[in-house]
């Protein structure tokens, strides 16, 4: 998986089975199984419902009211042979923070989630050419950037990374939902929803706690990126019976393509940000060119 702020280009543009979603399927009738490690992605059971639009909905705005610990884990397609990437963290749902630690082949790199800001701590074989004593990289949402490859690839990122921007999407721009069928998540029974997002929906109806963090973010999407960019247009949702989304899954096509699942392993857990103080960082906008 590129990392946040690794130049590797991906793109969240539009998937090719968006006709699965709202048409009847010919997959066989629903049965339980074991959410699969990333292999081709589950078909729609059913077509789209305003019961099933209503239900995503529910759970992705519950969710927003917890704190969870997840786990993440990207795979790119056979014919771009970058190496896999693990994380795991925890967030701060209702305030959109969060901290993970993500791991690959080039060593450990860490993302902190805030309400204004992002901030990369990047693996020491990546991180040469940052000021001597500051190994943070802080993304403000605040900030007005020249457009860059890096920049972009930042941006799309933050979505694929960042759970409680997917589920903010989802809570607030779902457009439809179309029955998976039910699966076994972490040992949790759970219902799959194929959804649809509009991004600018999202944008005018985000609410409650969540929103500010929300809109701070999709603010700089779209000024760096224009309306509606880097947004995965298709998520595959899964819901427990307790109201609570515990796993997302966004496909990415274009120059990488690949998939990433986020799993939601536990909810009411302690979430330590501990970001780095000022002194230790260098704003995004102050790096002469693309750090890569």
């Amino acid at each position: 998986m590129p990392k946040l702020l690794v130049a590797v280009p991906v793109s969240l543009a539009a998937l090719a089975v968006l006709a699965a979603c709202g048409s009847t399927s010919s997959a066989p009738a629903r049965t339980t199984t074991t959410l699969p490690q990333l292999g081709p992605p589950p078909l729609a059971v059913g077509p789209a419902s305003a019961r099933d639009l209503s239900a995503v909905q529910r759970a992705a705005t519950h969710t927003l009211t917890l704190h969870a610990a997840i786990s993440l884990e990207f795979v790119s397609p056979p014919s771009v042979p970058y190496p896999p990437v693990t994380a795991t963290g925890a967030f701060d749902l209702p305030t959109m923070s969060g901290r993970e630690l993500l791991h690959d082949s080039v060593g450990t790199e860490t993302l902190v989630f805030l309400p204004t800001e992002i901030l990369d701590r990047r693996p020491v074989a990546e991180s040469s050419g940052l000021p001597r004593g500051r190994p943070w990289i802080r993304a403000a949402f605040s900030q007005h950037l020249d457009p860059s490859h890096f920049l972009e690839q930042s941006l799309q990122r933050l979505e694929q990374d960042d759970p409680a921007f997917l589920l903010a999407e989802i809570a607030w721009g779902a457009r439809d939902a179309a029955p998976l069928g039910p699966r076994t998540v972490d040992g949790v029974r759970a219902n799959g929803y194929l959804v649809h997002v509009d991004a600018a929906r999202a944008t005018s109806a985000a609410a409650g706690p969540s929103a500010h963090g929300f809109r701070n973010a999709a603010a700089m999407i779209e000024q760096e990126l224009g309306a509606g960019m880097g947004v995965p247009p298709l998520v595959y949702v899964w819901v427990d019976g307790s109201n609570r989304v515990v796993a997302l899954r966004a496909l990415t096509v274009g120059n990488t393509g690949g998939t990433t699942l986020v799993n939601l392993t536990s909810f009411g857990v302690t979430v330590r940000l501990s970001p780095p103080p000022r002194s230790q960082t260098v704003d995004l906008d102050d790096l002469d060119s693309d750090p890569t």
